[in-house]
């Protein structure tokens, strides 16, 4: 079954791909100046006036910058979805922050396309309603994206599912992933999106990740609020290690779910296009515009899709404090989510 045309609704402060382009454009011009110009000039500087003030000043400088970016991140996180219906078309991709959201969306996209999905962006096929900017995204309410080879399109959301409208109509499909990767890709994503010299001490962007404040929110919460819904019958739960695993079992299972068949031909292309490789490659495809002059224009989104990275980042006081606060904020919320058998530290880290 198709989402009904009938069923959507523009909005009287529509868009079109074509002026999220061109806004992406422009945002991208202003900062590359600013990027080319006065980035060298100001890195060392403000490296050094940023560290003088925490260390020396005891003032708290990082906390302040993570706390705005995060109110910037996390602006319509209660709004997003204001004024839409789901319909049977619709598809919704949930991924924690970090947690493999880009190859979900793709894997998605890919199997709605029979794996003749193109793009120059992956923001021209897809909306992201709870951005910071959704106006960089397709048009939560722009029909075309229906025109699909399987009648479906991507919806992508880092929300939990309580602020999500869920429907029967529609289909979701949430990851999660061990937060203490979600953690250090965040912080080495950020640093190069954001902060550049001024970003903040891996401990410091650990204890923001703990916080209420986070942006995009607690993992533990965003986990939860899907692992709830994983015996609906719309509803899929996978975890980004398990993708990891077995990319062509995780295809199948997401086609399957969305009842699209794929013939033999078809997977294999869905498969190829959506490895980390095929990813890597396109990676400027996935990019997002650029946030602040610190901006790398060879940032990469697409960076090495591992496990243990936290391990490697955070020191183990602090990796400890965060493994233990997650599965404690679980358990508080009284969740189901087996932590201990898939997530929590088995050793500390080595020396």
């Amino acid at each position: 079954m198709t989402a009904s045309r009938t069923d959507i609704h523009p909005t009287p402060t529509a868009w079109t791909v074509r002026s999220a382009q061109a806004l992406r454009q422009r945002v991208n011009d202003k900062m590359r100046v600013r990027q080319r110009w006065l980035a060298p000039v100001a890195r060392l500087p403000v490296k050094w006036a940023t560290s003088f003030a925490y260390h020396v000043l005891k003032r708290p400088v990082y906390q302040q910058r993570l706390q705005r970016v995060a109110g910037r991140m996390n602006q319509h996180a209660d709004t997003a979805f204001n004024g839409y219906t789901p319909v049977a078309g619709d598809v919704f991709a949930a991924a924690y922050f970090k947690a493999g959201t880009n190859w979900l969306m793709h894997m998605c996209y890919q199997v709605i396309e029979h794996g003749e999905g193109e793009f120059d962006h992956i923001q021209d096929v897809m909306p992201w309603p709870d951005a910071a900017q959704p106006r960089f995204w397709m048009n939560l309410f722009d029909s075309t994206a229906y025109q699909s080879r399987s009648g479906h399109r991507v919806i992508k959301t880092h929300l939990p599912a309580n602020k999500v409208p869920v429907s029967d109509q529609a289909r979701y499909i949430a990851v999660t992933r061990d937060p203490k990767d979600c953690a250090a890709s965040g912080y080495y994503f950020f640093r190069t999106l954001f902060f550049g010299p001024a970003a903040p001490p891996p401990s410091l962007w650990l204890t923001h990740m703990a916080s209420k404040e986070a942006a995009f929110g607690r993992w533990d919460a965003f986990t939860d609020s899907w692992f709830r819904l994983r015996n609906k019958p719309n509803v899929l739960f996978l975890r980004f290690e398990s993708i990891k695993k077995d990319p062509l079992a995780a295809v199948r299972q997401i086609a399957a779910f969305l009842d699209v068949k794929l013939s033999d031909e078809a997977l294999d292309k869905v498969v190829k296009k959506t490895s980390f490789s095929a990813m890597k490659a396109i990676n400027h495809r996935f990019f997002p515009v650029s946030q602040s002059m610190w901006t790398s224009s060879s940032g990469s989104i697409i960076r090495k899709g591992q496990s243990g990275d936290g391990v490697e980042l955070f020191d183990a006081k602090h990796l400890r404090e965060f493994d233990h606060d997650m599965a404690a904020g679980l358990k508080r919320i009284g969740s189901e989510f087996p932590y201990a058998k898939h997530y929590a530290l088995r050793d500390e880290k080595p020396q």
